[in-house]
């Protein structure tokens, strides 16, 4: 083809006409049948048998609804007046649907006394009376839900549907509709006013809530009842179900629906299906299709099946190609993505190159997609030259000539890199470029779909064979025969070789390899290849390799839903330890305290005792050295390099993130989420930074927002710092020194006595009250953080009005913090009867409380935390267990309990005033914090 052929694009699906025409109404539609003669002793002999169903025939207290129905339970026409008066007269009064063990049997005579009830012409009030004599709907055993069928075919559907609403109201009506059905065509418009005056009168909220109320609109799609629904989601904000949102294709107004899209908040428990994308085509077409991909299907992507995912490809339009950047993050999707893109349709062509003109991350992605069906196949290249040109922008042309074309528009796959030459290889280079693989490349690993790497000085590509050199290098060493489960000198050969190698690489591109790899493995999860693959990725140790792992090990299960192998599991154990970053500790904690596994939560907690064993650190010096740096700098800053300018990431306030672009210093702009590209962005670099940001920005949240807990129990506990720890773990620290400066600390003597309080400034000076500089000299000073009980009034306040002064904002109330004496504790404890958030109680084992008693499946029923400064132990009892499990975090809890020192302070009222008044002031006053800050 040369460049100035165009191919069609065209729109068109693969569904077929009878799965359409099924989602062509919302309608639910019973079959009709002719009706058939009342033929009483048919109906008695069925009805006894209905209660004879068990396997030697002999009564049972439970009726067989199907039995009884036999063919007119959900079909319209077939059950005759007479029939229905016959087995309403069974069914309204209780006995005969359940019984009890002491009840007659139902034999021909009980039937035939009690089948005439009725008529065939009682009116519908004598139908209600009866209903309303016998209490239907006062027993759920008696299941009488099955009288709306019977009396379908007794009535007009309105005045049925008007009698249950009254009757039952609008939160109860949806287990009745299962049986009372969809009204038969000619009383659709007079059931519908009857729906939409019911909503009017009785309001929708009640309706909402309801778990199958989606029953009710299947039956009955009236359009201000399911406005209603879909207003009162919108505007309560809640989360809303797939059933909510497949009620917006029953709307009439496409706008609205289009809108609503937009504005609903889906949950993500339940996820869509084929239905829900059929149903959406069949609704819009070819129109509103990204609305498709990134409000309904983008939402729930980690919980696609692939069959479901598949069948967005059945709708062949370039703007489901364009969405799948957002897909493709989803390992388990990639296979599928790439399937589709190789078939290299003009759709798909056209797709990509909207992607590649996109802001987003789809331009990286689309780039590499097309990379890789020009290295298949060349002239796809002049392809989409010809496309770009016809249909696209002329920075989408550009885009495609720099990138895929070299001198006289000749294709060349990497035209836009700068490729070093094999006669311009170091002796370095060369060596690895040499390398070949032990035995053959494994087949997980795609050197061409692997970042370009560049070199650090001048920014010149490597080529493939380089690049796959270094992984074949790792490998050759771990499958070397000398090897056997320890480091030999091979392996450490190779560490220093690929040190070296990785010395010379642009820090940026040797992270994006690295993450690569582990990226392209953990896909495949090949577990004989483990081993050297995590190795190599150690020896380039950063936050986003102990990301990698740590999802790894947390999943526990590979993408086919199989257990991953113990083995492979604690080799990325073992790498964590190896990579021996602050970051790596802090995902072994976190794997000790949250493994589901109990044998691999185990061996993290083994292995971590072990460590602080043989490092002679406790537990809390531990916790100080697991702090995450996340690369910060020493000032708290972290440098984005994007090519044509240089984002910084400051921590402000207690947890807030900003992004400053100092390009112009002038008018320099702050961004509080990670900044957009721009053109002049090198668009490697900008991914690789926003890849490094994935990796780290929800990390670094949590870490600030717990070690502003940590520092909260530190200063309740009273924990000590010698100040050579001190310095160590907190004043060089780049977040904690941020935490540190925000602080109001107290020196304490050898005897426990405060000699100063201070505050830190950006040089790591304490400075006193007057702004003066107090000097630690060589006394054995120690530091820790003050609590307001500790200072006298007129301090306290001092200390206020400075931070007022200096616009400091605390990382937790400290200094302005509530207080309570003695008389003010018990005046609350008297007071107290508020019950308690569940899902708080539990959160608080993250605010430094421990679980005490706990369950054998973890649950727990008390927390407590031990005091140091004095010794002791504050624990809170409560009356129910309290779970991890979603179920358990929405109720609430009474409080029970509180001891100190295991004597009781508290129970249910009652005050031990002794006790109370010996427990130290601060704890006292921090009794009634921990309270407060558990109330729901």
């Amino acid at each position: 083809m040369s460049a100035t052929d165009v191919p069609e694009v065209t729109y068109s699906t693969t569904f077929k006409k009878e799965e359409l025409e099924l989602y062509d109404d919302i309608w639910q539609v019973w079959p009709a049948k002719p009706q058939r003669p009342f033929d009483k002793a048919a109906c008695v002999e069925r009805a006894v048998s209905a209660r004879h169903y068990s396997w030697d025939n002999t009564p049972t207290n439970w009726c067989d609804r199907d039995k009884m129905a036999s063919d007119w339970l959900k079909t319209d026409g077939i059950l005759s007046p007479e029939e229905a008066a016959f087995w309403f007269s069974l069914t309204v009064v209780p006995g005969y649907l359940y019984a009890d063990y002491n009840a007659a049997e139902v034999t021909s005579e009980w039937i035939t006394q009690r089948c005439d009830l009725v008529s065939a012409t009682a009116t519908p009030d004598e139908l209600f009376s009866l209903m309303d004599a016998h209490v239907v709907n006062a027993s759920r055993w008696d299941s009488p839900e099955i009288l709306a069928r019977l009396l379908r075919a007794l009535m007009p559907y309105d005045k049925l549907l008007t009698y249950m609403i009254d009757t039952f109201g609008l939160h109860d009506i949806p287990r009745w509709i299962n049986f009372m059905g969809p009204p038969p065509a000619s009383q659709r418009e007079i059931a519908i006013e009857a729906t939409a005056k019911a909503i009017e009168d009785h309001g929708v909220d009640s309706l909402v809530g309801v778990w199958n109320f989606y029953d009710v609109v299947k039956a009955l799609p009236c359009q201000p009842m399911i406005e209603a629904i879909l207003d009162h989601a919108v505007d309560s904000k809640s989360s809303t179900t797939l059933q909510m949102m497949r009620l917006l294709f029953s709307l009439r107004d496409k706008e609205r629906v289009f809108e609503l899209l937009k504005k609903l908040k889906y949950r993500k428990n339940i996820y869509p299906d084929r239905e829900d994308i059929i149903r959406f085509y069949n609704y819009f077409g070819f129109e509103h299709l990204d609305v498709l991909m990134k409000n309904i299907m983008k939402p729930f992507r980690s919980k696609l099946s692939i069959d479901t995912f598949a069948s967005l490809f059945e709708i062949k339009a370039p703007e489901i190609i364009e969405s799948l950047p957002y897909f493709y993050e989803i390992q388990q999707l990639q296979a599928r993505i790439e399937e589709e893109i190789d078939t290299a349709e003009p759709h798909i062509l056209d797709g990509l190159l909207r992607a590649a003109g996109a802001r987003n991350k789809g331009k990286k992605w689309a780039l590499s997609m097309m990379r890789r069906l020009i290295t298949a196949d060349p002239e796809v290249a002049n392809t989409l030259k010809a496309l770009a040109e016809a249909r696209h922008t002329e920075t989408v042309q550009s885009l495609i000539d720099a990138e895929f074309f070299g001198d006289a528009s000749s294709v060349d796959v990497h035209a836009k890199l700068d490729f070093l030459t094999t006669a311009e290889f170091s002796e370095q280079e060369r060596a690895f470029a040499e390398l070949t693989w032990p035995s053959k490349t494994p087949p997980w690993f795609e050197v061409e779909k692997l970042t370009p790497v560049q070199r650090a000085e001048d920014e010149r590509a490597l080529p493939p064979e380089l690049i796959e050199g270094v992984a074949a290098c790792m490998c050759d060493a771990f499958t070397s025969p000398a090897w056997a489960n320890t480091r030999t000198d091979a392996i450490a050969a190779a560490d220093e070789k690929i040190k070296a190698i990785f010395s010379t690489w642009s820090d940026h591109t040797t992270e994006t390899y690295v993450n690569e790899l582990l990226h392209q493995w953990e896909v495949n999860i090949v577990e004989d290849d483990a081993v050297w693959v995590f190795h190599l990725a150690g020896l380039h140790p950063c936050a986003s390799v102990v990301d990698i792992l740590d999802t790894y090990i947390r999943r526990g299960k590979d993408l086919t839903g199989h257990w991953q192998s113990q083995e492979a599991l604690k080799k990325a154990i073992g790498s964590l330890f190896e990579l021996d970053l602050p970051e790596s500790y802090y995902a072994l904690r976190g794997q000790a305290e949250a493994l589901s596994d109990p044998n691999l939560k185990g061996y993290v907690s083994k292995k971590l005792e072990e460590y602080r064993k043989e490092s002679k650190i406790s537990n809390a010096e531990f916790d100080d050295l697991a702090v995450p740096t996340f690369d910060f700098e020493p000032d708290g800053t972290r440098t984005f390099d994007f090519g044509a300018r240089q984002i910084v990431m400051t921590v402000r306030g207690r947890d807030d993130i900003s992004f400053i672009d100092n390009t112009d210093p002038k008018k320099p702009r702050i961004f509080q989420k990670f900044p957009p590209s721009r053109k002049t962005d090198d668009p490697d670099k900008y991914a690789a930074a926003r890849a490094q940001y994935k990796h780290i920005g929800e990390n670094l949240r949590r870490s600030l927002r717990e070690q502003n807990s940590r520092m909260l129990m530190a200063m309740v506990t009273g924990r000590k710092w010698r100040l050579k720890l001190w310095q160590r773990y907190i004043g060089s620290h780049p977040l904690l020194s941020h935490l540190a400066r925000r602080l109001v600390w107290k020196v304490l003597d050898s005897k426990n006595n405060i000699v100063a309080t201070v505050m830190v400034d950006g040089d790591g000076k304490f400075l006193d009250l007057d702004y003066e500089e107090f000097v630690m000299g060589k006394r054995k000073y120690q530091l820790g953080i003050v609590h307001p009980m500790e200072l006298a009034e007129q301090v306290r306040q001092d200390w206020i009005d400075q931070l007022v002064d200096f616009e400091i904002i605390q990382p937790f109330e400290q200094i302005n913090r509530t207080i309570y004496d003695e008389d003010a504790v018990t005046a609350y404890l008297n007071g107290f009867s508020d019950q308690l958030s569940n899902k708080k109680i539990y959160q608080a084992l993250s605010a430094g409380f421990d679980m005490a008693g706990s369950h054998a499946w973890g649950g727990f029923q008390k927390i407590k935390f031990k005091s140091l400064v004095p010794r002791g132990t504050l624990e809170f009892g409560f009356s129910s267990w309290i779970y991890r499990d979603s179920w358990s975090w929405s109720p609430t809890n009474n409080l029970t309990t509180i001891k100190w020192k295991g004597k009781i302070v508290w129970r249910d009222g009652w005050i031990d005033a002794d006790i109370l008044a010996g427990m130290p002031e601060v704890l006292r006053s921090e009794l009634v914090m921990s309270i407060e800050a558990l109330l729901a």
